[in-house]
């Protein structure tokens, strides 16, 4: 599919270069096999077509991101916000990129920008956790929590659960662990998850063992998860700490480095 959808966007470009979703269909599959340069060729290439339309923008910010190149990444961001000032999906992902560059504070004004926009949104709110967390201010993040629990959805979708689970992890909060991780193996017994999901799941649990058993199977497939696009593009992250001094972990960083896969 990835090959089929490659060779029409080339076609596209053939019969109008001047078409900017032509060039995100380049950037998404650039993405997936992690060649960040390509993803940022074809994210500024889309860029100069369309410089006003809010996704563009924000594509361009990601793959500033993935260069961490954060503060150019930022003023792409908040042009996408201010181009769609009412979409609470550019921030939200706007602050997804922060998160992975290790800018906190930003991460958390985005995610504020995008609950005010979508007060009933879940997924704000733990991501507020996270990264007020990170901050060392597990008072708010403990708010947080509370906020996002007040507003789960009746069937939690895997990856908010495996959010949900982070969070958890973070503050200590290892008795909410349990419970959601016999959700997560029920989910899965229903319709099979893939290994991106079970290696932050594990991650959460700290089975490190377990975690490790997913990463390398994430990064030998190229699974575009954040398992694996975690590692390629913020491999120092702290969620990652846990890791550091496997050995086998250092093997999935050399993998990702020379995609010796």
């Amino acid at each position: 599919h990835l090959r089929n959808a490659t060779e029409l966007a080339h076609r596209a470009l053939e019969l109008d270069p001047r078409q900017p979703s032509a060039h995100l269909a380049l950037f998404y599959a650039a993405g997936t096999e992690w060649r960040w340069n390509d993803m940022l060729s074809e994210a500024q290439a889309a860029y100069e077509i369309n410089p006003s339309h809010a996704f563009t923008a924000y594509f361009l910010g990601q793959a500033l991101s993935f260069q961490n190149r954060a503060d150019e990444a930022k003023v792409q961001f908040d042009r996408a916000v201010a181009l769609d000032p009412m979409n609470a999906n550019i921030p939200y992902f706007a602050g997804l990129m922060m998160y992975t560059n290790e800018r906190w504070e930003d991460a958390i004004a985005y995610y504020r920008h995008s609950s005010e926009i979508a007060p009933e949104a879940f997924m704000p709110y733990v991501m507020l956790a996270i990264n007020h967390s990170y901050l060392g201010d597990d008072q708010t993040a403990l708010a947080m929590i509370s906020d996002a629990e007040a507003r789960l959805p009746e069937i939690i979708p895997p990856v908010p659960r495996v959010i949900l689970m982070e969070a958890y992890a973070l503050l200590g909060m290892a008795d909410s662990l349990k419970p959601q991780y016999r959700a997560l193996e029920e989910q899965h017994r229903v319709s099979p998850l893939n290994a991106s999901i079970w290696a932050r799941a594990k991650l959460a649990m700290g089975d490190v063992d377990g975690a490790l058993d997913e990463f390398e199977s994430v990064i030998e497939s190229r699974f575009p998860g954040w398992a694996a696009t975690g590692i390629a593009g913020s491999p120092r992250h702290p969620h990652f700490d846990a890791l550091r001094d496997d050995p086998r972990f250092e093997k999935a960083l050399v993998m990702v480095r020379t995609k010796n896969f």
